[in-house]
């Protein structure tokens, strides 16, 4: 007896064999240890991918990678080159528009990579206390006209 006459027909249990005149069970999936570890469905044939998904190497600034027939492809290279903002962050898989002060314009200053005016702006609440002080001013000043005239 020969191992093809030991086969069961199915790629997924393995490759049966012959031994001493007896069919041996296949080891199992062929695909479940190697590099190759998806199957197309009804495939005999072990591949890198089926989806994007397998793909991906965990970099966001080399960009996305991409299964095509089975094997991955790399990515493009940095997903940010030519965009509006041109640096690539991998701790937050963004493209950002500033990594220091000297990527940013004249009065503006570069805060967890976004370019923002360095001018100080007042809250409102300071806004409030400032024109209450200068309307009680205002009224002392009056008051104390009308005091004095008398």
């Amino acid at each position: 007896m020969v191992d093809d006459h030991c086969s069961d027909g199915s790629f997924c249990n393995g490759a049966e064999t012959c031994s001493a005149g007896v069919c041996l069970p296949g080891p199992g999936d062929p695909c479940a240890v190697g590099p190759d570890p998806y199957r197309e469905e009804g495939g005999d044939v072990c591949l890198a991918c089926l989806a994007d998904a397998h793909c991906s190497d965990g970099s966001f600034c080399n960009g996305a990678e991409t299964c095509d027939a089975g094997v991955c492809q790399s990515g493009p290279g940095d997903p940010c080159v030519g965009g509006p903002d041109p640096y690539c962050e991998e701790v937050q898989d963004a493209c950002i528009a500033c990594l220091s002060n000297d990527d940013c314009s004249v009065g503006t200053t570069c805060i967890s990579g976004a370019c923002v005016s360095s001018v100080p702006v007042a809250p409102a609440w300071w806004l409030v206390v400032l024109a209450a002080g200068l309307l009680a001013s205002v009224v002392g000043t009056l008051a104390r006209g009308r005091t004095a005239r008398r």
